[in-house]
């Protein structure tokens, strides 16, 4: 053994190479050459947690402008039950008959069809109101227990 070697004839680290033979930084002469393990995801990328937020952010804003639409057509025809809803609202937590009025309104209320005037009815209304609109709504009553 000359004195660029280590006990197991490997070169040493002024020889630029450590123990198990490779290039590079030295490891003790108790470590193990350790192979390159893969990334593993620990759960959903971070497009795919904004986008969710993002989603919800937007569900949240939709239903806030239907919801606002309803009660105050709600409130020209029935003001007791616009009070009612409002009220159950500002709680975080519409009556079963509320939630009803609601979905049943939004789907009435579907301005955007997606047919021309040929085809299909128009709509009049204060708020534009999407099919996709109308399943975040039912979905948004769904979370919280409602039957649609």
């Amino acid at each position: 053994m000359n004195d660029k070697q280590d006990v197991n004839g490997k070169q040493d680290v002024n020889g630029k190479q450590d123990v198990n033979g490779k290039q590079g930084v030295p490891n003790g002469p108790d470590v193990p050459d350790v192979p390159d393990v893969p990334d593993v995801p620990d759960g959903p990328d971070l497009k795919g947690r904004q986008e969710q937020r993002r989603t919800a952010s937007e569900d949240r804003r939709t239903v806030e402008r239907l919801v606002a639409a309803w009660l105050a057509e709600t409130e020209r025809h029935d003001p007791a039950a616009a009070h009612e809803a409002r009220t159950g609202w500002e709680r975080g937590a519409l009556s079963e008959g509320a939630a009803q009025d609601l979905a049943t309104w939004v789907t009435a209320r579907i301005t955007d069809t997606g047919f021309t005037e040929d085809e299909g009815p128009h709509v009049e209304g204060p708020v534009r109101i999407t099919p996709a609109d109308k399943d975040t709504v039912h979905g948004w009553l769904r979370a919280r227990g409602h039957p649609v």
